[in-house]
């Protein structure tokens, strides 16, 4: 009775965060109102706290994801068809052993067998393997291998569960946290961490043992009722990771609400690759496979970050003022906060340090530099960029907007703002409607604020109900963008680029997209019988979901979106 009383509380508990989850992670911080200068109208900078309210709030959203991971590896451990995963590095063969509890004596013997899938179908004795361990061949190609062992005394005979052996051909990432503690916050760093990268017989350079810091990311996806959580990752010095550039700080994607695994893969190269501007900087994101702390935790993407940097956006950083550091970038003979570059990001969740309003309700967080502590000089670069801000609005919505030499098109990178909208329209994205995970950064070498790089498709391309499931209608056309389409010339831009890249993308979903899904098939099933969410419901899926039981399948499910989109885009667009 006392058990049952017990799991009902923890339920119940878990129910109450599920539901709250959004509050707890969305909620706007307290913040204090502080007017920015006169570029632009008044507007007005919140400011976040670290306060009472808030730590209460990061506790229990800790609290949450420490009673999930424990009810993740408490199902685990009673899963009768559970698997014990090992993952083959390079493909090699695995050694498996027995546990030190099992039966042991003189007249114990051991017999290990083969079999076709977890219910042990198809079974076969493995000649000689007649001991308490058993070192499978080496692989010849990505595959899932499947053995038991039978374990017979004089007075019974006991088959183990199944272990699961898996080459998946894919590089394999290794994280270990001090005595395996859970990383259950996203607010704050855990120290003490180290990471390990093998290229697992790929063409990517492995890394050898590293320390650094994590801690979780995201909003709806770190309150997700699963163990898979998404992590930052900070080194202490620059690294170069399966041959993306150097830098400090990593993203691990879990896309756990994507069942294709590859929605924010394919958009970021889509952008690198298909709509490759030299002047804008891409997202780069790898498949890898994740084992932390000893347990293997599915499919993930290791992805750079957006941040200032040589590796990442490359612009001076307009913090490098109060250091003295920064230089005379538009060589205008004044070295000022226009010689600096900055990265703002639209946010209706307004949860990061620096937070502001445009008189057009449009949300913006300042992204980086990073600046965290409350100083005079931090803030009057905060209140610059938001005046900067203002000032970009005030023109796009001014009388002369359109005009070539005054308006819009002296402030912003058309060209980007073409390309991040053709690209968030193909997709639908449900947060592409200029309020969230959206974007921009200013360069002061072509003193053009530009849009850029696309980021967070995981619920893109048809992976969310209603309306944006359906691949016809216009999605992006908010915020500033109205105002722009009020321009002749900007949507002939928009119907110029697509008629130039339309045959690219639909090359690169019906080839590319399939080739990388088969790359990564080993891992998805392996993933997938990890997290078992394939023919299941998740929160604010599109429907068909209990017909999509298979990974092939619910690739087949975004491509066919992308190709709708593109025959529905072709009627608005082209002539």
């Amino acid at each position: 009775m006392k058990k049952k009383k017990v799991l009902l509380g923890i339920l119940a508990f878990v129910l109450a965060v599920i539901i709250s989850g959004p509050v707890l992670a969305f909620a706007d911080v307290n913040n204090t109102e502080l007017a920015a200068g006169s570029l632009g109208s008044e507007i007005k900078i919140e400011k976040g706290e670290d306060n009472v309210e808030s730590r209460i709030k990061d506790t229990l959203a800790s609290v949450y994801n420490r009673i999930i991971f424990i009810i993740d590896d408490i199902i685990g451990k009673i899963s009768a068809d559970n698997p014990y995963f090992n993952l083959s590095a390079g493909g090699q063969g695995v050694e498996l052993k027995l546990s030190d509890k099992v039966l042991t004596g003189s007249k114990t013997t051991y017999q290990w067998y083969s079999c076709s899938d977890l219910k042990k179908n198809n079974a076969e004795a493995i000649e000689g393997a007649t001991s308490s361990s058993y070192t499978t061949p080496d692989f010849e190609s990505p595959e899932i291998r499947y053995y038991y062992c039978l374990i017979k005394t004089p007075v019974s005979a006991v088959k183990t569960r199944v272990y699961q052996v898996a080459y998946t051909g894919i590089p394999v990432v290794y994280i270990e946290t001090p005595d395996g503690k859970a990383i259950s916050n996203h607010n704050s760093w855990l120290e003490g961490a180290t990471i390990t990268i093998d290229g697992n017989g790929t063409d990517y350079d492995s890394l050898e043992k590293t320390p650094i810091r994590i801690k979780g990311r995201g909003n709806s996806t770190w309150i997700w009722p699963t163990a898979k959580k998404p992590y930052t990752l900070k080194f202490e010095n620059s690294a170069k990771v399966l041959g993306m550039g150097k830098n400090k700080t990593w993203a691990l994607m879990a896309n756990i609400r994507d069942k294709s695994l590859l929605r924010n893969w394919f958009a970021s190269e889509l952008e690198r690759t298909v709509f490759a501007r030299d002047n804008m900087w891409k997202t780069e994101f790898v498949c890898v496979d994740l084992i932390l702390n000893g347990q293997y935790h599915g499919n993930y993407n290791i992805a750079t970050t957006i941040k200032i940097g040589s590796k990442r956006i490359d612009i001076p950083d307009i913090s490098d003022i109060l250091s003295g550091e920064l230089k005379d970038t538009n060589k205008d003979g004044v070295i000022q906060y226009d010689d600096g570059g900055f990265i703002v990001e639209l946010n209706r969740f307004k949860n990061e340090p620096y937070n502001f309003t445009t008189s057009r309700n449009i949300i913006f967080s300042l992204k980086d530099p990073d600046l965290d502590n409350p100083n005079d000089g931090n803030l009057d670069i905060v209140k610059y960029i938001a005046s900067y801000i203002q000032s970009v609005e005030d023109v796009i919505y001014s009388d002369n907007f359109a005009d070539e030499e005054t308006g819009y098109a002296s402030y912003i990178d058309v060209d980007s703002f073409v390309d991040w909208y053709i690209m968030e329209e193909l997709s639908k994205n449900h947060d592409g409607v200029f309020d969230l995970s959206t974007y921009m950064y200013y360069n002061p070498k072509d003193k053009l604020l530009h849009m850029a790089p696309v980021w967070d498709n995981d619920i893109a391309y048809g992976n969310y109900m209603g309306e944006l499931a359906k691949t016809e209608n216009f999605h992006v056309k908010a915020g500033w963008y109205v105002r722009l389409f009020q321009d002749p010339a900007f949507n002939q831009k928009v119907k110029d680029r697509w008629a130039e890249k339309r045959d690219a993308i639909s090359d690169f979903a019906n080839n590319d997209l399939q080739e990388k899904a088969d790359e990564i098939r080993v891992s998805a099933q392996l993933n997938y019988q990890r997290f078992r969410t394939l023919g299941h419901y998740i929160w604010q899926g599109p429907s068909g979901f209990c017909e999509r039981k298979t990974f092939q399948s619910n690739v087949d499910s975004l491509t066919n979106f992308i190709n709708g989109r593109i025959a529905w885009l072709d009627s608005q667009w082209l002539d």
